[in-house]
C-alpha cells in the first residue's frame, strides 16, 4: 500500500508541475533534497549531536543557521518560510490530520499523502 501511494503522489507531483510549466522532478521531502543549504532552527536546535544529525542525513555542505533569542522577538521575513506555513494550511484543512492521534507513523505519513493527494487531483 505504501508503494502505491507513493508512486500516485509522486505521478501527480510531475503532472502538476509539468501543467505549470516547471520541471518534472521536485525535491519534494526535504531529506532527498540535493539543493538543500541552509538548514534554519531556533536555539534548542544549537547542540552537536543535531548538528551530526543534519550532516549524516544531509551532507557535510549543508550548513545550519540558529535564530538568536533576541532576534525571535523581532518580526523579519524569513524566505521560503511561506512555502512551509501553505502546505501546513492545505494540510490542516483534513479533519484527520488536525491532531495526531494515529499510534504509528507509518499511517499519519500515508494519511497526508493522501491529503497532498487530494489536493493534487482537486488542482488538475
Amino acid at each position: 500500500m505504501l508503494a502505491i501511494l507513493d508512486q500516485a503522489l509522486k505521478k501527480l507531483v510531475k503532472k502538476a508541475r509539468k501543467k505549470h510549466k516547471r520541471k518534472g522532478k521536485t525535491s519534494f521531502i526535504i531529506i532527498d533534497a540535493q539543493s538543500v543549504k541552509n538548514v534554519m532552527v531556533d536555539g534548542g536546535y544549537q547542540d552537536e549531536p543535531f548538528a551530526n544529525s543534519v550532516k549524516t542525513l544531509l551532507g557535510e555542505t549543508v550548513t545550519k543557521e540558529v535564530a538568536k533569542r533576541d532576534e525571535l522577538h523581532r518580526f523579519k521575513v524569513i524566505p521560503k518560510r511561506w512555502v512551509v506555513e501553505r502546505s501546513f494550511a492545505w494540510l490542516e484543512n483534513n479533519r484527520r490530520l488536525r491532531k495526531n492521534c494515529e499510534r504509528h507513523l507509518n499511517l499519519s505519513l500515508q494519511l497526508t499523502n493522501l491529503a497532498f493527494i487530494a489536493l493534487l487531483l482537486k488542482r488538475l
